[in-house]
C-alpha cells in the first residue's frame, strides 16, 4: 500500500514558523529558524521558486545574525554601558522587526494561496536589512576589541 500522505502540509509549515517565532522571542535561539530555512531551501528546489530560494537565504543571515549578536548583550562582555544599552535596543528593535516580518510570511506561505511575491520580497529585504545591521555592529565591536588588544602593554612598575 502506497502512503499518499503529503511529506509537507501547511499546518507542518505553519508550525515550523511558530517554532522559530517562539525561539527568537524567548531568545532561546535561532536553530529553529535556520531549519525553516532548510525546508523553505527543499521547497524552493522542488517547485524551482526563486522567492522560496530568497526566503531560505534571509532566514540564514537572520539566523546567523542573531547568533553571533546575542552573546554581546547576554554575557559580560567588555563594552561601555552606553554601548551596552544601544546595542541591547539594536537588538531588541532586529528582533521585533524579524518576528514581525516572520508573521507576515507565515500567513502569506501558510494561509494564501496566491502569495504577493512583491511583499514577500519587502519583507525579507527587512529581515535582511536587520540581519546585516547586527552583523555590522558584531564586526564593530570585535574591530575594537582587536585594536585594543594590539596595543603595547604599560611598562611593569616597581
Amino acid at each position: 500500500m502506497v502512503n499518499t500522505a503529503p511529506l509537507l502540509t501547511y499546518s507542518d509549515l505553519a508550525h515550523s514558523f511558530d517554532m522559530a517565532i517562539c525561539g527568537i522571542e524567548s531568545d532561546s535561539g535561532s536553530d529553529d529558524l535556520y531549519q525553516l530555512g532548510l525546508v523553505i531551501h527543499v521547497v524552493s528546489m522542488a517547485k524551482k521558486n526563486s522567492f522560496c530560494a530568497l526566503t531560505a537565504d534571509a532566514f540564514g543571515s537572520a539566523h546567523t545574525a542573531l547568533t553571533i549578536f546575542l552573546p554581546l548583550i547576554a554575557t559580560p562582555y567588555p563594552l561601555s554601558p552606553q554601548m551596552q544599552e544601544s546595542y541591547k535596543e539594536v537588538y531588541k528593535t532586529a528582533k521585533k522587526e524579524i518576528v514581525e516580518q516572520l508573521n507576515y510570511l507565515k500567513k502569506e506561505f501558510c494561509e494564501n494561496t496566491n502569495q504577493d511575491w512583491e511583499k514577500v520580497v519587502k519583507a525579507l529585504g527587512i529581515i535582511q536589512f536587520h540581519a546585516g545591521l547586527l552583523i555590522r555592529k558584531h564586526a564593530n565591536v570585535m574591530r575594537i576589541n582587536q585594536s585594543a588588544a594590539s596595543l603595547p602593554m604599560p611598562p611593569p612598575t616597581g
